[in-house]
């Protein structure tokens, strides 16, 4: 990543608003925004995180929520609140708990549609586990609902991606109850 090369965008994004760069309040401004976009796209420059799998003899659900992370809407690069259910059926290993966020994080600091993203993490568990099957809800805030446009209070999405087992109805009602707990 570029830290120069964003700040002089910022330097020329504040300008080009009105904005008096010499005020001591935006002084540093253009270098804030570069360490902003510098952690909120992180998942382009890092990679992926290392993640442990264990041997187990449970065939029941594992399900990680709620994830909390905060990502970038592609179209307007605004922020998106993630609220995400991570759902998986094991065949003979595990992913050690603390991975599950730790992915999600990973995919979610990347520029990208909330619809991309869900099926994203499904297919990153998936083959990194070739479990029976996983599920993935995630519900994003879009700011660019809520800040723009048609100024939206909520701007929720909810977006949903299974595989395997999970294109059974009763795996999938068994998650969302478990879920909306």
């Amino acid at each position: 990543m570029n830290e120069d090369l964003i700040q002089k965008g910022a330097t020329m994004m504040l300008q080009g608003i009105g904005c008096n760069l010499l005020d001591p309040n935006f002084k540093e401004t253009p270098h804030r925004i570069a360490k902003v976009y510098k952690e909120l796209c992180n998942g382009l420059m890092v990679p992926p995180p290392i993640i442990k799998t264990f041997p187990t003899k449970y065939q029941g659900m594992v399900i990680v929520r709620p994830i909390i992370t905060v990502g970038l809407c592609p179209h307007h690069f605004l922020p998106v609140e993630y609220n995400i259910a991570v759902g998986y059926i094991p065949t003979k290993k595990v992913i050690g708990l603390s991975k599950i966020p730790r992915l999600v994080e990973w995919l979610a600091h990347k520029p990208a549609l909330q619809e991309d993203l869900t099926k994203e993490i499904v297919d990153s568990i998936t083959q990194l586990l070739k479990p029976q099957g996983v599920i993935c809800v995630v519900k994003g805030k879009h700011s660019c609902m809520r800040l723009r446009g048609v100024k939206q209070k909520s701007g929720e999405m909810i977006t949903s991606h299974f595989s395997g087992d999970f294109e059974k109805i009763a795996p999938r009602n068994e998650f969302n109850s478990l879920i909306l707990k």
